[in-house]
């Protein structure tokens, strides 16, 4: 089983800032977009989007959830690391090109 770390964060930033700031951030350390189902938001989360490396998961999450005593919080996320375990057709998966779809007549 992976080992999982999380943390959850709030700034004055909007989403889409946060998401834009871990992107660059992990493409620059190699990381590559994508997750398995670590990309897919959980009931308390409005986005999420998912990096890996070949044997790990950063996930980030929106969260619809902040606490009452937010004030100035305009973004309350999530960062959960899953480290080694992960499986690797999860990489192999994401790595792939996603299959065309045509339109049937």
């Amino acid at each position: 089983m992976a080992a999982v770390v999380w943390r959850r964060f709030g700034v004055d930033a909007a989403w889409d800032d946060v998401a834009s700031y871990f992107a660059q951030d992990l493409a620059a350390r190699g990381w590559r977009e994508g997750g398995c189902s670590s990309g897919i938001p959980s009931t308390r989360e409005s986005d999420v989007v998912a990096w890996h490396t070949d044997d790990r998961i950063l996930r980030v999450g929106n969260r619809e959830d902040p606490p009452k005593d937010r004030g100035a919080i305009e973004t309350y996320y999530e960062v959960a690391l899953l480290g080694k375990g992960v499986a690797r057709v999860c990489a192999d998966r994401d790595r792939s090109p996603a299959p065309e779809i045509s339109p049937s007549e």
